[in-house]
């Protein structure tokens, strides 16, 4: 049987927080393996776990508010994750705080990466052009995995 990819917008569908589901919009306009499967979750927070289920690999992809540039993209490893202040996220219940729960439920837990770029608070929609690097970021994660 075939390993089971899972690639997760987070985010909601208003303002600079619809970033993961614009990368999924592009994503879902492009030829990807059957393997593949795509979502859209509108700030999962805990329920999230729910869909980290039956898959093998999970890519999550989100915007993010920093100190870095506007345009900055991350690739974080499920390890990277899980060093992540808590209080980062602008979620009810944070990405790390949710991995955490999972771990102490011992829920089995598919290998995870995340996706995510900076974003301007004041920036009211990203533009299709900016998504490009995030859309990069998977297609190359997708195409390592395949390799291995």
């Amino acid at each position: 049987m075939a390993s089971i990819t899972k690639i997760i917008g987070i985010g909601s569908p208003f303002g600079v927080d619809t970033l993961g589901w614009q990368v999924i919009d592009a994503l879902a306009d492009m030829e990807l393996p059957d393997t593949v499967i795509l979502e859209k979750l509108d700030r999962p927070g805990v329920h999230l776990l729910e869909h980290l289920k039956n898959c093998e690999r999970v890519i999550l992809v989100d915007a993010v508010i920093s100190d870095d540039p506007v345009g900055t993209v991350y690739e974080l490893s499920g390890d990277e994750i899980a060093q992540i202040n808590p209080h980062t996220s602008s979620h009810d219940f944070g990405l790390a705080d949710t991995l955490a729960l999972g771990k102490a439920l011992n829920q089995p837990l598919p290998e995870i990466w995340f996706v995510g770029m900076h974003v301007s608070a004041q920036e009211i929609q990203p533009s299709a052009r900016r998504i490009e690097p995030c859309v990069d970021k998977i297609v190359a994660l997708m195409t390592h995995q395949e390799a291995q």
